[in-house]
């Protein structure tokens, strides 16, 4: 990675820089001084040929930047897509539920029978992490770390299996689609984008689009034919054009000499040459952080125990049972169970207090995992109450992510989140420093 920022740097050097601040003064000095100097600068032409030759180089250098960039840019998104592919179709219980859904793919449609594909906690945990591993997908399209068509090329199929299966939407995305917005997001984009390029959209008689909240929830989709998501190209273009007309006022307008001319743009090249630099470091840190997110979260998934603790803190939520004694799923783990799971979250309170990821980032991966707990009743008392002062971390992640207004399944409309149970959690939440 350093090496290719190293080689834009080179080719910024001598296709921008040198010529800019060096090359053209050099040529000038040595002119003058075998005597001739004098003669080719009083020569229109010879003025008119330098000023051009100078602009010139700029756009070029500039091109040529930006065709590394993207060269550079297609290079990693294309090892990272590799490396989701990968995990695709390595990962155990993705490929489970891939398996389940490929085979119920051939039988008419009966909620019946994929009720009993997805009977035990194992089924429903192995099709939670096929939709998260979807979820995913969104947030790196938005990023820009991976292009939309790639993802199409490479898992629209496999998208469409779950999100347009009738039984998938009546559980998961229609009874509780405020907590699969990405999922929503991702649809619309992918659907947008088929039907543009003329291919059908698999399953589409039972598309997401019937859902009674489509448009409410894919609000805020990734639209590829946006300025926003080819902002890169539009600043290439705009810098070509407004070098163009830049050099057209200066000369024609405020009747500036040619060779001063030469030089205002020269110099305002060096500047826009710098800023597609920075593009290129922007572009480099978004894929280097989408990965490092990316291995997080398949650290959080691969864990069995990790599994064991989030299905039996959703379950009373995921059957619409009441949070009593009779119902308590939690009472068979042990407080090491719990401390190992807490233990993932209080890390990543410190990943985002020392900003190596960000609070956005941290609630798209990982806020419903972690509401999993500080929202069930019975392991609130069980594990956290009791154990208050020793996870202050856990209360800091809880107000980050309250305060962003994370919009989650609280259970019973929320009378069981943790600062309602716990009644001193303001006054222990704003001693925290």
């Amino acid at each position: 990675m350093k090496r290719k920022s190293n080689n834009l740097i080179l080719i910024f050097v001598i296709l921008i820089l040198l010529p800019s601040l060096f090359i053209i003064p050099i040529v000038n000095v040595v002119l003058k001084n075998v005597g001739i100097g004098d003669v080719f600068r009083s020569n229109p032409l010879f003025a008119i040929i330098s000023s051009i030759a100078s602009s010139i180089s700029v756009i070029i250098g500039i091109l040529v930047v930006y065709r590394q960039i993207e060269k550079e840019k297609k290079i990693n998104s294309n090892t990272f897509l590799i490396s989701l592919n990968d995990y695709f179709a390595t990962d155990e219980n993705i490929k489970r539920c891939f398996h389940k859904l490929m085979k119920l793919e051939k039988r008419k449609y009966s909620f019946s029978v994929y009720e009993k594909e997805f009977k035990t906690d194992e089924d429903k945990y192995d099709l939670l992490e096929y939709l998260n591993f979807m979820e995913s997908l969104q947030y790196f399209i938005a990023e820009r770390v991976i292009k939309i068509s790639e993802i199409n090329e490479l898992f629209s199929k496999r998208f469409f299996i779950a999100i347009n299966s009738p039984y998938i939407q009546e559980i998961k995305l229609k009874k509780y689609d405020y907590s699969w917005v990405s999922l929503y997001r991702l649809a619309r984009s992918l659907i947008d984008y088929r039907r543009e390029k003329g291919y059908q959209v698999p399953y589409e008689q039972y598309s997401l689009e019937n859902m009674p909240n489509y448009e409410k929830y894919s609000k805020g989709y990734y639209d590829h034919k946006s300025l926003m998501a080819n902002y890169f190209k539009l600043f290439i273009v705009a810098s070509t054009v407004f070098l163009i007309t830049f050099f057209i006022v200066l000369h024609f307008v405020f009747s500036l000499q040619l060779q001063d001319t030469s030089k205002a743009i020269s110099i305002t090249g060096v500047i826009i040459g710098a800023l597609a630099l920075l593009f290129q470091k922007i572009e480099e840190n978004n894929i280097d952080r989408a990965r490092f997110l990316f291995e997080l979260n398949k650290i959080f998934l691969s864990k069995q125990l990790f599994g064991d603790v989030y299905m039996a803190t959703t379950k009373n939520f995921y059957r619409n049972e009441p949070f009593d004694e009779k119902h308590n799923y939690v009472k068979h783990l042990s407080k090491i169970d719990a401390v190992q799971y807490l233990s993932f979250f209080e890390e990543l309170y410190i990943l985002i207090n020392k900003k190596i990821i960000n609070i956005q980032e941290a609630s798209f991966f990982f806020s419903h995992k972690f509401f999993a707990v500080v929202n069930n009743k019975f392991f609130l008392k069980m594990f956290i109450l009791k154990n208050k002062k020793n996870l202050l971390n856990i209360y800091k992640l809880f107000k980050i992510f309250d305060d962003c207004v994370i919009k989650y399944a609280t259970y019973e409309d929320g009378k069981y989140v943790l600062k309602n149970i716990d009644k001193n959690y303001y006054n222990l939440i704003n001693n925290i420093k």
